[in-house]
C-alpha cells in the first residue's frame, strides 16, 4: 500500500508552532491480522520538539459496524472528548462521543470495508491556548465520511510516548497500515 501523504508537505522553515519539517517517524502495515496497529517512539514526542503529528492510513476491521478507535498513551480510561458529523449521502447525523477511553476516528466501518482516515494531533505548548493535545480527523469509507474534533482533558498527556489505531471490537485485516509524521516546530 501506498503513503497517502506523501509529496503532500514540503520541506520549509517556519515560525515557532506553524511548522517547519516533515518528518516520517513511523510506517507499518500489518502482515497478519492483529487487534491494533501501534507506534512506540523511543523517546516521547515533545510539545518542544513538535507542533504537531499526523496521523493517517488505511485499515480494513473484521467485525461489523465498529468504529476505529485513536489511543495516545495506552491511557485507556475516560478523557477524551469529540464531536464527530458523519455525512453518507444526503444526510448528515452529529455525534457526541465524550469522556470515552478513546477518540473515534470513524463511525460505524462496515466489516471487510477500507476505511482511509488522517488525524492531526495539535500538541500542547505555548502557541495554542489548550493545556493538552487537542485533535482533527477525517475518515471516509464506502460513500460515508466522517470529521471530528476533540482532544484529551489529560494536563499530563503534554507528550506522545505511543499512538495506537484499533477497531472497537475484533481485528485490523492484514495489509491495514499506518504512517506517524512529526512536524517540527521550526
Amino acid at each position: 500500500m501506498t503513503d497517502c501523504l506523501q509529496g503532500a508537505f514540503s520541506s520549509g522553515g517556519g515560525s515557532g508552532g506553524g511548522g517547519g519539517s516533515v518528518e516520517l517517524l513511523s510506517s507499518q502495515e500489518l502482515t497478519e491480522a492483529a487487534t491494533n496497529i501501534t507506534y512506540t517512539p523511543d523517546s516521547a514526542l515533545s510539545p518542544d520538539t513538535y507542533a504537531y503529528l499526523i496521523v493517517s492510513g488505511m485499515v480494513e476491521p473484521s467485525d461489523d459496524g465498529v468504529q476505529i478507535l485513536l489511543n495516545l498513551n495506552d491511557r485507556e480510561t475516560d478523557g477524551y472528548y469529540a464531536d464527530g458529523t458523519r455525512t453518507s449521502g444526503d444526510s448528515t447525523q452529529i455525534e457526541d462521543n465524550n469522556d470515552k477511553g478513546w477518540f473515534a476516528i470513524k463511525d460505524e466501518t462496515k466489516q471487510d470495508e477500507s476505511c482511509g482516515f488522517q488525524v492531526i494531533i495539535f500538541l500542547a505548548n505555548d502557541t495554542i491556548s489548550e493545556p493538552y493535545p487537542t485533535f482533527y480527523s477525517q475518515a471516509f469509507s464506502y460513500q460515508r465520511g466522517y470529521t471530528a474534533i476533540g482532544g484529551t482533558l489529560r494536563k499530563d498527556e503534554q507528550s506522545i510516548d505511543k499512538v495506537k489505531v484499533s477497531a472497537q471490537a475484533g481485528d485490523l485485516a492484514a495489509g491495514s497500515y499506518m504512517q506517524v509524521y512529526g512536524v517540527k516546530l521550526t
